[in-house]
């Protein structure tokens, strides 16, 4: 907890987007992590909006070359964070610059999971959906963090 009060202690008044773009990041991670845990035990989730969360983890999408998509999400989220990180400690703005890059391979990966529950699936997930939003906070703020952040 002390490091994370040292990070976040790190970003100024004018990278409030940064400490955003970080807890959007942590965010994800638990989300997709929830996502991949439920995979491998083969526990149902329980999904009070869209009642669709099952159908939408058992499909045939829902795994790329036998790996679950959300075991994927949640590395991404957690090389996010932690990139994110090293590069607030060690003061780097290229490599915190490749990481808001990177943010746009989430978004464009997010929207097209997004289609293939609308229009292929025919099913939603409530957690699906929320690391959608996590991706496109993280992909709108990374132009923000591009620009403000003063590492």
């Amino acid at each position: 907890m002390n490091l994370l009060r040292k990070l976040f202690g790190r970003v100024k008044a004018n990278n409030l987007w940064l400490g955003i773009f970080l807890a959007t990041a942590l965010f994800g991670f638990f989300d997709a992590t929830y996502l991949a845990i439920s995979h491998f035990t083969g526990s149902s989730l329980s999904c009070a909006l869209f009642k669709g969360c099952d159908i939408v983890t058992s499909s045939a999408y829902s795994t790329f070359f036998g790996v679950p998509v959300a075991l994927a999400g949640s590395l991404y989220y957690l090389a996010v964070f932690l990139g994110t990180i090293a590069a607030i400690d060690m003061r780097n703005a290229l490599l915190l610059r490749g990481i808001t890059y990177a943010t746009a391979v989430g978004f464009v990966g997010s929207l097209y999971f997004l289609y293939l529950q609308l229009f292929v699936i025919h099913a939603l997930c409530q957690y699906c959906i929320l690391s959608l939003v996590a991706c496109t906070v993280l992909f709108a703020s990374s132009f923000v963090v591009r620009k403000y952040s003063s590492l």
